[in-house]
């Protein structure tokens, strides 16, 4: 108990009156368990017993280590410097977020106009996950080409190398770029990053790094079975090829090499996928629609 109350958080509290299983109700169950034997002559069920009631202890599988992560101190000081050039006046710990592919602290922070901006920063490695910087924006200063170049500038700074932008949206007086990872001339697009950019203040005011954080390491090389060559002459003929590159996807629980043929069609432009394994054709997008 004193060492449960020395080290339990106020995230496990709400947790545990959630009533999710976590370390305050496994010591509330160490007790109990310990409370119904008094040690005197007594002997636990079979089932209590290690090894399954025969007397004899295992020998204790060696646990593998896991890391700890940071700690939401530390947290907070990546955060600071993350937005050092944005004028943050104050930064609040606003608890944890838990996921199945992710765990990552939250802060909401203010600048010196009082503008909100909410951070995820990754507790594994301390990773910026993903921010929203609530700065309005009104007019068109930046164009495209320059509000690209802000971006990639961004996405150096935080370490991401070789990333290609492979979409643009504008929304108002915003762009939104999708970057995915370029391994050996593939195209990876489970390794993506968004990245949206004021075009007012020539400033980046969003990102989420949760798919590439999630997705991202070391592939074997990817050898395709079918040519590039092979897999155009099935287009249908009625397609006039633009542009064509290497991706790769995820389909089903599984990543597939496949050829993305970007192509054009009276006065519409698709994209057509091919698997560079099978050579057989298993999507087809209209270019408007910026899905793959």
């Amino acid at each position: 108990l004193d060492e449960l109350a020395a080290t339990v958080e106020d995230n496990d509290v709400a947790d545990f009156m959630k009533g999710v299983k976590n370390r305050i109700g496994d010591a509330f169950d160490k007790l109990e368990n310990g409370s119904m034997f008094d040690g005197e002559g007594e002997t636990p069920p079979k089932a209590m017993m290690p090894g399954g009631g025969d007397g004899v202890m295992p020998i204790p599988e060696k646990k593998q280590e896991k890391p700890e992560g940071i700690s939401s101190g530390k947290a907070e000081e990546l955060c600071r410097n993350y937005f050092a050039e944005y004028g943050i006046q104050s930064i609040e710990y606003a608890g944890e977020l838990k996921s199945e592919g992710m765990q990552a602290y939250n802060f909401c922070m203010k600048d010196e106009e009082g503008t909100r901006l909410f951070a995820q920063i990754a507790k594994m490695d301390g990773a910026l996950v993903r921010f929203d910087y609530y700065k309005e924006c009104t007019q068109h200063v930046v164009d495209i080409r320059s509000a690209k170049a802000l971006a990639e500038v961004f996405l150096e700074k935080l370490g991401y190398e070789n990333m290609v932008a492979v979409d643009v949206e504008e929304e108002g007086t915003n762009a939104e770029f999708t970057f995915a990872y370029e391994m050996d001339g593939c195209i990876c697009y489970p390794d993506e990053v968004e990245v949206k950019v004021c075009e007012e203040r020539g400033l980046v005011i969003g990102l989420d790094a949760s798919d590439f954080l999630k997705n991202h390491r070391s592939r074997d090389a990817m050898n395709a079975k079918v040519s590039m060559e092979e897999a155009q002459s099935r287009l249908s003929p009625k397609l006039t090829v633009e542009a064509t590159r290497s991706v790769l996807f995820e389909k089903d629980g599984k990543e597939v090499l496949a050829y993305e043929f970007f192509c054009g069609y009276n006065e519409d432009y698709y994209f057509v996928y091919i698997d560079a394994m099978s050579g057989e054709e298993f999507a087809i997008c209209n270019a408007k629609d910026h899905s793959r």
